[in-house]
């Protein structure tokens, strides 16, 4: 396999996990706290998610080859703090896949239209059926399936892009509040994190390979781009009747064909972002907990959809909540890490890395952990 493929193949894994179904909350968000607020949101993540993932790629280099968070935190913090990775990537993908279902249904009824006499919430319970079947399945059976997907979401939104810039306003994108000042940093978190990619790449493209640190930058930077381009497409569209899911809000706007398309790009981003989580969640708890197979399969895909059921249905709240929360959760376990590994002399970093900068992180996520919980509250 030649260094080139590795390189571009790296930057794909790092990006087509990272880029997903996020991006259809983020539009909604900054209209809510204007575009100053998000520029601002999207330049702290932007540095936040790239520092923390070069940690990350720092941890998997020096000692901790391939780890997953749980087993890193394990060997480094000891075994009684496991249960903190675990919880924050259990309930933090159960949060996700639940955004994925609620999404899902809106772009399903959007794409069908009155074609089909179909309810939002009998959409969403079909869709949730067609993605447990994939993820039953198992990895080598999904395998093809998300690489076509991913690489058709990715030429899908860059057409949406093109699209919305021919024909959007600047006037139009809304000014906010700012009272909602707050409101885009956690969703913009949960569509920019992106670490659970970091020990498959350095896996795929080797220990060895100098090119590591330009691939976790280009991953993460190629995401960023697409979601400011398609966010302030959007809102110049929309306007201040950007909907939550984003294309809903463009109906009356934009040709029916178009919104179809949209749509479309949407269902591909739920389908391969929901079943790489859920994969993931058995995963965990086969591998950490040693259940069985097929209930670990079973717990895992039907979480979800039992909390869609008893009423969570709020896609910004629960975007907003993953990655503010417990994506910050797990930010901070690998900047602590990071540090206290760097302090012992036991790590070399991808690229100079002062001590201030985990250091910075920690605050970041400690902050913004305080903020959403505070917004939540007196919203």
């Amino acid at each position: 396999m030649s260094e080139r493929w590795r390189f571009w193949s790296g930057i794909a894994i790092v990006a087509g996990t990272i880029f997903g179904v996020g991006v259809f909350a983020i539009p909604y968000a900054v209209a809510q706290s204007g575009p100053v607020a998000g520029l601002f949101w999207f330049a702290v993540v932007a540095f936040a998610v790239v520092s923390l993932h070069l940690l990350y790629g720092s941890l998997q280099l020096s000692g901790n080859s391939h780890k997953r968070l749980i087993s890193l935190v394990g060997n480094n913090l000891g075994s009684k703090w496991r249960f903190v990775p675990f919880v924050s990537t259990f309930v933090g993908g159960a949060g996700a896949m639940l955004a994925y279902l609620i999404v899902g249904g809106n772009f399903a009824k959007l794409f069908f239209g009155d074609l089909l006499n179909v309810s939002f919430d009998q959409w969403t319970v079909v869709i949730w059926l067609l993605f447990s079947v994939l993820i039953f399945f198992g990895v080598k059976s999904v395998a093809k399936f998300e690489l076509v997907a991913t690489g058709a979401l990715f030429l899908g939104v860059i057409f949406l892009i093109v699209f919305f810039w021919q024909n959007a306003s600047i006037s139009l994108i809304p000014q906010g509040s700012a009272v909602n000042f707050f409101v885009p940093y956690g969703v913009i978190l949960f569509s920019l994190y992106g670490a659970n990619s970091i020990p498959e790449m350095v896996e795929f493209v080797g220990d060895k390979n100098r090119k590591i640190t330009t691939i976790i930058m280009i991953g993460t930077l190629l995401p960023l781009v697409c979601y400011i381009f398609f966010t302030f497409g959007i809102l110049g569209l929309s306007g201040s009747s950007v909907s939550t899911d984003a294309i809903s809000g463009l109906s009356g706007l934009v040709n029916p064909a178009i919104i179809k398309i949209a749509a479309l790009v949407g269902f591909l981003a739920i389908a391969t972002s929901f079943v790489t989580v859920g994969l993931y969640l058995a995963d965990t708890l086969t591998e950490d907990l040693r259940f069985p197979t097929l209930v670990a399969h079973m717990i895992a895909v039907c979480i979800p959809v039992i909390l869609f059921l008893i009423g969570l249905r709020n896609f910004i709240t629960i975007a907003g909540f993953i990655g503010a929360v417990l994506g910050a959760i797990d930010g901070i376990l690998i900047s602590y890490i990071f540090l206290r590994l760097r302090s012992s002399g036991r790590i070399s970093p991808l690229v100079y890395t002062p001590r201030l900068i985990p250091i910075i992180l920690i605050a970041v996520f400690l902050v913004g952990i305080c903020g959403e919980i505070v917004f939540l509250i007196f919203k």
